[in-house]
């Protein structure tokens, strides 16, 4: 005997218990029990409003799905030139950025002749 049949014979065995215990209750006591069944389905949420809710949201994560897809890519911005790059951060020969305007006058005049 499987899981399934053990379950469906459980659930038979249980409503039957049940149906011979509210056949066994007077005619008040019932109706209090089918007017208290009532009010509880009356009370239980709609389905609507879940359905209305997750299509809500299904709109919102396509239109920022579209929205990504459709955007332009930014302006990429070019890429320093190397060589200034490596002046820059190069650790050693400080004393030479330091006395930088004296190199290129020293430049200057080596062209002026």
């Amino acid at each position: 005997m499987n899981l399934d049949e053990r379950e469906r014979k459980f659930i038979a065995n249980a409503k039957s218990v049940l149906d011979k215990s509210v056949q066994n209750l007077d005619a008040q006591v019932r109706n209090r029990l089918r007017h208290a069944r009532h009010r509880a389905l009356e009370a239980r949420p709609s389905h609507t409003t879940w359905v209305l809710a997750g299509g809500l949201a299904a709109a919102a994560v396509a239109a920022l799905a579209v929205t990504l897809w459709l955007a332009e890519p930014g302006v990429v911005e070019p890429i320093p030139d190397v060589q200034d790059l490596e002046l820059l951060t190069a650790a050693d020969n400080l004393e030479f950025y330091q006395d930088l305007e004296f190199y290129r006058w020293l430049a200057d005049q080596d062209r002026a002749g």
